[in-house]
Formats: structure tokens, C-alpha cells, sequence
């Protein structure tokens, strides 16, 4: 993806959009991104499908609902995941970069876990028997001023809030906090991490930076209701931190091999060597 760490810096979430339909060459390239099944690096199968209210049944529409959420959208992309283990990272990996395609595309979205109406987005989409549908977004042209609605729920999860580098990031374990200066040219990366989108902007991934390789961790919120949707905020980490190294010519893969290194009660999920 061309220019991906702008895009990281520019991406917003989107509740309102605009009365204006997508243009067909738009809808192609995105028909086009997500067409077939995608594999993550967790090894789960990914299907995505992009749900066109007007061009449903009458009775389908009426049930595509988002709970007052989401206002005046027509287009809705889905995604789906075959029933693995980590399934849910591998959806926040392939997914986040359908939304960032988007936004290249002068595109509106927003991140949903929970505030849609499950069955009927699943009929929308086809939803077979080994699939969870874990993740819906609307595609549209956002309006320019946001509504009242949109600015408290912004506010409640403190949307354009985000933790300080020594809360996220850290130098060979977790007992050393890493600065800016000692990320060096990975300062970038880590940056598009810090920034991304998280369930109720909890921001739970934590990264150690150990020589060449990067260690993502995952530190679940204490209590939080939906922490299910913060392996699927790891899954975003992992795509951001992937892009913006790319963008950089900063050569790596991901690797599943956890390290001997005590986290306490954070899940280690990935390694990404850099050469």
C-alpha cells in the first residue's frame, strides 16, 4: 500500500455519512480487495463481502440495523472468519487494511464489534456454519461536521486520546520503557501502532523491542465487557506495524516462537524480525 503511513495518520472513524452514493470505479477496487478468502498470519480464513442496502431484499435491508449508530450509510463491507483459535487477530490484520484502502479512496468507516444487528448482517453476507461474523464497517462519504451523538461517543471512549510511549513499548522486557531516540528508524512503526483504532480506545498492545525483532503482547483491560475485541485490536497493531515498515524498505516477517521473557498475565501473540 502506497503512502501507508499517511493514511495510518489520517484514518478517523466515521458515523455519519453524507446522502451521496460511491462511485462504481470505487466500489470495484474495493469488490476487488476483498474478493476471495484471505488467510492471516494466525492461520485463519477471512471472508469478507461488501453488503449494498439498496440492493438487497426489502426485508433483508430492513434488519441490517447499527442501533442508531451508524447514520445515513448504504454501503457495509463484513467480515467473517472460519472458527480458529485467534481467528479474531487474523480479522483485525486482513480487515484493517480494507479500511485503510478506504480511506486512500477518500472514504469514511468505523470500526464495529457489537453495535449491529448480528443475524441480519449474517444473512446478508451468507454467513456459513464454520464462520463467525466478528466485524462490520460502513463505506461512505463522511459529512464534514460530525452530529452531537457522534461528539459524546467520541468523548466516552476518548476517540482522539492516546497512551504515552513508556505505557506501550519497552527495551528487552517489560522492566524498561522505550524511547523514541532508542527505536531509531522503527520510531515510524511504533508510532503507527500507538495511533491505530482499539475497541473503546483501550489501546491493550504492548511491543518489546529486542535487537532485531519486536515482541507483540496483548494486555487485556481488567473487567472490560467486550475483550474480544481487543484480539482483534492486536491483529491491527500487527497490520500497521507491517505497512509502515514496508513503506520504510524495513524488510521483516512474523514469527510465532514466545520468548522467554516473564510478561505476567499479558498474552504474547507474534515476533516481527526485521533484517
Amino acid at each position: 500500500m502506497k503512502n501507508a503511513i499517511q493514511i495510518i495518520k489520517d484514518r478517523a472513524s466515521w458515523r455519519t455519512f453524507k446522502d451521496m452514493d460511491i462511485e462504481p470505479e470505487k466500489i470495484n477496487a474495493l469488490r476487488s480487495a476483498i474478493e476471495g478468502d484471505k488467510t492471516g498470519p494466525f492461520g485463519a480464513k477471512v471472508r469478507m463481502v461488501l453488503v449494498d442496502i439498496e440492493a438487497v431484499d426489502a426485508e433483508k435491508a430492513m434488519k441490517l440495523g447499527t442501533y442508531g449508530t451508524i447514520e445515513g450509510a448504504k454501503v457495509f463491507i463484513t467480515a467473517a472468519a472460519e472458527k480458529k483459535d485467534k481467528s479474531l487477530a487474523d480479522v483485525g490484520y486482513i480487515f484493517e487494511e480494507v479500511i485503510l484502502l478506504c480511506s486512500s479512496l477518500g472514504l469514511g468507516t468505523c470500526w464495529m464489534g457489537v453495535t449491529y444487528d448480528k443475524a441480519g448482517f449474517s444473512a446478508a453476507m451468507n454467513l456459513k456454519e464454520n464462520e463467525d461474523l466478528i466485524a462490520v464497517t460502513p463505506v461512505g462519504y463522511a459529512v464534514e461536521k460530525r452530529r452531537l451523538k457522534d461528539k459524546a461517543m467520541r468523548v466516552f471512549v476518548k476517540s482522539d486520546t492516546r497512551h504515552h510511549w513508556n505505557m506501550m513499548f519497552f527495551e528487552d522486557d517489560f522492566t524498561k520503557s522505550l524511547n523514541k531516540e532508542a527505536a531509531g528508524r522503527f520510531e515510524q512503526p511504533l508510532e503507527c501502532v500507538r495511533i491505530g483504532p482499539s475497541a473503546s480506545n483501550q489501546q491493550p498492545w504492548r511491543i518489546i523491542k529486542a535487537d532485531n525483532a519486536f515482541h507483540f503482547y496483548l494486555e487485556y483491560t481488567p473487567k472490560y465487557k467486550f475483550q474480544f475485541g481487543q484480539t482483534i485490536d492486536i491483529g491491527i497493531a500487527m497490520k500497521h506495524f507491517e505497512l509502515a515498515c514496508n513503506e520504510l524498505g524495513i524488510n521483516g516477517k512474523w514469527q510465532f516462537a514466545r520468548p522467554a521473557i516473564e510478561c505476567g498475565e499479558k498474552k504474547y501473540y507474534s515476533t516481527y524480525v526485521t533484517e
